[in-house]
């Protein structure tokens, strides 16, 4: 029987380029998820902690492996060593990192794949740090923003780069064959640099790990602006509850102080109240006997006893208005006066004050021109204080008027006030002085002529201004030394007439 012989199957030839292909995307695909986990893995790291120097360093032996080289973190800092308050230069070559400006780098970390090396990469960068105005390395990309890639550096560029002799010696010793630099960037400024050196000749820099080390560096840098930013916060939160505790002491202060003032000025009024009730009490005794004696009570009188007697009666009189405008500035300091507003007819006051003064004008040889307000005129004033104002600045303007001077009197009414000048042509008032003469116990008079002191105290303008201000008026004057003086009260003026024709 003979044996039928089998078919002999030729396999067919592979796809070896398919393969191949398959094979690299495999190793792309495992590469790519190496380093979406390693950025995930340093995310992860930058966000659990708000102290940066730590972190950063943590991260940086992280990148290690991914990119098979020695790395060194620099950060920008102020002088003072405060890492988080410095202003920071601007990134795209805006900003020097310059010691002159009160800025220097910081070696957050410098960390090498070889352990037996570690300490020799520690050494150099220690006794060498950056300078800030380095030509290449970390201070030239802080200060364009700009990463620096160079794939060979021979040792003649490690001869320009080096300070001296022993700096040669160990970045030989090292062997810095290429380097790769970003910057750490956030919010368009720049914080620093990442530094990644290798001594491999079989390791080439390519445009993944530049791209790779420009994400990390990102990924740090807004790690480090968020800890400056909160370190900022705290800081600001500190000094807002020292401001707060300050004030508060101030206020407390202000509070005890006001209390001091509130109980001084009580205690003031009370004793002026005293005093005055003191005082004129022997006043009024004065006056009443004057008076028996000038009537004739004890006997008939000659004249010239008379004469010494009517003086005796003004000088009474004075005193006790002197006594009057003291305790009226006590009951003001002390917020003790009332105001009481009402529809005031502003004719009625005028020709009061007009009779009361006008005596006195006279009998010292001044003309007194009263340019009449018109009837049926209504201020919303206290009757009281308005008839005193007005007396005060009549009576003043017979003070400090010459013999043969003349006085105005006049009003001029406005839609929401009423305007009362009085104008003299006395000595006046010199233009520094216009408003210390509202000041309390001030008499410009005094300082003007002291051969000829002027009677009063110096309260009239300041007790009248104050009375006008709780009226909600005020009190002005315009001025010329030598040429007289025009005092203007403005009062509110009241919605109607009392019913004057």
């Amino acid at each position: 029987m003979i044996e039928q012989a089998r078919p002999q199957l030729t396999p067919l030839p592979a796809d070896t380029s398919r393969v191949r292909d398959a094979e690299a995307d495999r190793d792309l695909a495992r590469s790519l998820q190496a380093r979406f986990a390693f950025l995930a893995e340093a995310s992860r790291c930058l966000a659990d902690s708000l102290d940066y120097d730590v972190t950063l360093a943590t991260v940086a032996g992280l990148a290690l492996p991914h990119l098979g080289a020695w790395c060194i973190v620099d950060v920008i800092e102020d002088r003072a060593g405060d890492p988080l308050g410095a202003p920071l230069p601007d990134a795209g070559g805006g900003g020097d990192v310059d010691e002159a400006d009160g800025h220097t780098i910081r070696r957050l970390a410098v960390l090498h794949p070889e352990p037996g090396r570690q300490a020799l990469a520690r050494e150099l960068f220690e006794r060498y740090p950056p300078a800030p105005d380095d030509l290449v390395g970390a201070p030239r990309v802080m200060r364009t923003g700009r990463p620096e890639l160079v794939l060979d550096v021979p040792d003649g560029v490690l001869e320009a780069m080096a300070h001296d002799a022993e700096h040669l010696r160990l970045l030989r010793a090292l062997g810095v064959r290429a380097y790769l630099i970003v910057p750490m960037v956030a919010r368009a400024r720049t914080v620093g640099a990442i530094t990644f050196i290798t001594a491999d000749r079989e390791r080439e820099f390519g445009d993944a790990d530049l791209l790779l080390a420009e994400d990390l560096a990102r990924r740090c840098a807004m790690a480090v602006d968020n800890a400056r930013l909160y370190h900022s916060a705290l800081l600001a939160r500190a000094e807002a509850r020292q401001a707060t505790a300050r004030a508060e002491v101030a206020t407390q202060v202000a509070d005890e102080a006001r209390e001091l003032a509130d109980a001084a000025n009580r205690a003031k009024a009370d004793f002026m109240a005293v005093m005055s009730h003191e005082l004129r009490t022997p006043l009024n005794a004065i006056g009443g006997y004057a008076e028996l004696l000038e009537l004739g009570v004890r006997g008939p009188m000659t004249p010239q006893q008379i004469s010494d007697l009517q003086r005796i009666q003004r000088a009474q009189r004075h005193l006790t208005g002197l006594i009057e405008q003291v305790l009226n500035y006590a009951r003001i300091e002390a917020g003790r006066i009332r105001c009481d507003l009402a529809d005031v007819d502003v004719y009625e006051g005028v020709l009061t004050a007009e009779v009361l003064v006008g005596s006195q004008a006279r009998a010292k040889g001044l003309t007194l021109e009263w340019k009449a307000c018109d009837r049926g005129l209504v201020a919303r004033a206290d009757r009281a204080w308005l008839h005193q104002i007005l007396v005060n600045l009549l009576g003043n303007a017979v003070k400090f008027t010459a013999s043969g001077g003349q006085l105005t009197l006049e009003c001029e009414a406005h839609p929401d006030r009423i305007e009362i000048r009085v104008r003299d042509t006395g000595i006046g008032i010199p233009a520094d002085k216009l408003e210390a003469i509202f000041g309390a116990f001030v008499q410009v008079g005094r300082r003007l002529n002291d051969a000829q002191p002027y009677e009063g105290v110096g309260l009239g303008l300041a007790i009248s201004r104050d009375l006008a201000r709780r009226m909600g008026g005020d009190l002005r004057v315009e001025s010329r030394e030598g040429h007289g003086s025009t005092f203007t009260l403005t009062v509110p003026r009241a919605a109607g007439p009392l019913g004057y024709a």
